[in-house]
């Protein structure tokens, strides 16, 4: 959701967005809730491929969001000179009450989980995108 949504808000920047995973399986699709979540917005994340994080990756990177702490604590132990490149993504939320939470991961919850979460990642990426570009 957080890849689909940056990519439509920054899709008139010239910036490489991609999304990859600390614990997930190669190959998986987007859940039919996140499908749905992002749909209410015009995005389509049906082509979405789930990606495992890499070093190249990792070292490829200028920032890297993360969602959870843990998610930090994996990519720091796959890389550990990368501390100054990962945020977690609320850092950046346009609501204050969102920063420095973490955003949990919906899978398996219902829709209305997703769309809470969606929304979270909403206003966090539209605070990163008013930063940076």
């Amino acid at each position: 959701m957080a890849e689909g949504f940056l990519k439509e808000l920054l899709k008139d920047k010239k910036v490489s967005i991609r999304s990859a995973g600390t614990a997930g399986i190669s190959g998986l699709k987007a859940s039919e809730e996140a499908r749905r979540a992002v749909k209410a917005d015009g995005i389509d994340i049906s082509a979405h491929r789930s990606v495992p994080i890499t070093g190249d990756i990792i070292d490829s990177s200028d920032i890297i969001l993360v969602m959870e702490y843990m998610h930090q604590e994996s990519i720091l132990h796959m890389s550990p000179g990368s501390g100054g490149k990962i945020h977690l993504i609320t850092e950046y939320s346009i609501d204050d009450e969102d920063k420095g939470m973490e955003i949990p991961d919906p899978i398996g919850k219902p829709l209305e989980v997703y769309e809470r979460v969606y929304d979270m990642i909403k206003r966090s990426l539209d605070g990163f995108a008013t930063e940076f570009f």
